[in-house]
């Protein structure tokens, strides 16, 4: 990843071979992959699923894609024109964290597209001043869990409802 002479992120696409066979592109989102970001997440279920994310009113989810694409480093999963994925880092005020972010569409999981969408923020963060990964997630959501620990992540904090994970992406051994 380097920086442009426009101060935009630009990033080598990354293309692979989910479980089932399908070619999918990782890359950096770009203005023109907006709608189809929009479309991504009208589509995407269940709605305020986790936290209340992603939003169900249409008006309050458009702002909210909006603001997690500025700014932050923003990754999407595409097959074809369609995007299928969604992850980004965002930036925790006052610290070189970052707050992680996975969507993978409900007919596109359990293929390795969250696996490979953490791997690529995981790659781009440094470049963006972000020296750990950090989320939470819910206690029962054993397949996210296992993603994340198999990405490097580890627990910190008290057992309940939701677990913080973090990755020091100076040791990020799991990637």
């Amino acid at each position: 990843m380097r920086e442009t002479e426009k101060g935009k992120w630009w990033v080598k696409p990354r293309l692979f071979k989910t479980k089932r066979g399908r070619n999918i592109t990782i890359c950096l989102f770009s203005e023109e992959a907006f709608e189809s970001l929009l479309v991504f997440y009208d589509q995407f279920k269940p709605k305020e699923g986790y936290q209340g994310l992603p939003p169900r009113l249409e008006s309050t989810r458009r702002q909210w894609v909006k603001n997690l694409i500025k700014g932050n480093l923003t990754l999407l999963a595409m097959d074809g024109g369609r995007v299928i994925g969604h992850a980004a880092a965002i930036p925790i005020p006052s610290s070189a964290m970052a707050e992680l972010l996975v969507f993978v569409h409900q007919d596109f999981q359990k293929q390795g597209i969250g696996t490979e969408l953490i791997r690529s923020v995981v790659e781009c963060a440094p470049e963006k001043s972000v020296t750990c990964l950090w989320l939470t997630v819910l206690t029962s959501n054993f397949i996210a869990i296992y993603v994340f620990r198999k990405c490097g992540f580890s627990f910190i904090g008290p057992i309940d409802s939701e677990r913080e994970m973090i990755l020091d992406l100076g040791s990020s051994e799991g990637t």
